[in-house]
């Protein structure tokens, strides 16, 4: 249960809401860590675990200003649990830019024309480094937890005197594809599956920066 909202990070500019410490939560925390103790885990930050383990806390909302959000926010554990790691080479270097189930404000001007004014992505959303879609900016990425799930891209219109632009996902399962293709509906030029991992790695190799 929520209990409060604060502000963490760096800059103290990203805005958390804090979730109610429960015996649930306790026994699920220790429970974890005995068995990633048992694995021979290391932890970066020992002294936040057992005696020392604090209430969950989640983003409320991201800005554009946030969009480079530390993982670490989110403690150790991995909610998400997308496939990234799994993936060959580039897609296993993902870096998440906003994490699933978090709502994202573009921030557009007042008098913007634009149709689309934020998205909730159900997926961990972010980028590949190394590459550049059309935007100048790294290519987006949406991956998803199923290891058999979709593959294939996106090509969204971004408005007056920026290129339309292809966002790739992987992993995606059919309700993460329709809640994705519902978000995007209003910007949305064409949603194109693809077979195979090896067809996907060949249509982002166009996108790789030039040396």
């Amino acid at each position: 249960m929520p209990i409060a909202t604060t502000f963490l990070g760096p800059n103290k500019d990203i805005p958390v809401t804090i979730v109610e410490l429960n015996s649930k939560l306790i026994a699920f925390h220790e429970q974890l860590i005995s068995f990633l103790e048992s694995e021979g885990a290391i932890f970066d930050n020992p002294h936040f675990l057992k005696d020392g383990y604090s209430p969950p806390q989640w983003p409320s909302k991201l800005s554009s200003k946030q969009r480079l959000l530390p993982r670490s926010l989110f403690g150790w554990y991995d909610w998400s649990m997308n496939i990234a790691s799994s993936l060959p080479e580039p897609l296993n270097t993902f870096v998440i830019d906003v994490p699933k189930d978090t709502y994202y404000d573009f921030e557009l001007e007042v008098n913007s024309t634009y149709p689309l004014k934020g998205v909730t992505y159900p997926v961990d959303y972010g980028n590949v480094p190394g590459y550049k879609a059309e935007d100048g900016h790294q290519l987006d990425l949406f991956v998803g937890s199923d290891t058999n799930g979709k593959l294939g891209y996106f090509l969204v219109e971004r408005g007056y005197h920026i290129p339309n632009e292809h966002k790739f996902y992987v992993g995606l399962t059919d309700s993460d594809l329709d809640k994705i293709l519902s978000e995007l509906k209003p910007v949305l030029i064409e949603n194109k599956e693809i077979s195979t991992i090896s067809d996907l790695l060949s249509a982002i190799e166009k996108y790789k920066d030039k040396p």
